[in-house]
């Protein structure tokens, strides 16, 4: 296991203004060596964090969430999630009828 201390050197840019030139956008300021972690808290929202997944789509429902997209101005990525959580939360079964093929012959 990792420990609660993490080294680090080098400069970074603050989002503060420099007090001795006030063009400048950002001052340097020289980060800390080391970090102590041991007082941090767990992150309230890791089981929360979405998963990321390859899914093969139609193109008729990739433009099917995109036009959604455009007029709720919500990403059609967030949109296919929010109507696939719904489902699950509702427990949603889908009704599936395959027709026999043409070539298949029907028998009666």
């Amino acid at each position: 296991m990792p420990s609660a201390r993490t080294k680090s050197s080098g400069i970074t840019r603050s989002g503060s203004s420099s007090r001795c030139d006030p063009l400048k956008k950002h001052a340097l300021v020289r980060t800390k060596k080391e970090y102590d972690f041991t007082a941090a808290k767990p992150n309230p929202y890791a089981k929360r964090l979405k998963k990321a997944v390859t899914i093969r789509l139609e193109p008729d429902v990739i433009s099917y969430f995109k036009a959604l997209s455009s007029e709720t101005h919500v990403p059609y990525q967030n949109l296919i999630n929010l109507y696939l959580l719904d489902c699950a939360r509702e427990q949603k079964r889908i009704s599936m009828k395959w027709e026999k093929s043409r070539k298949t012959p029907v028998r009666h």
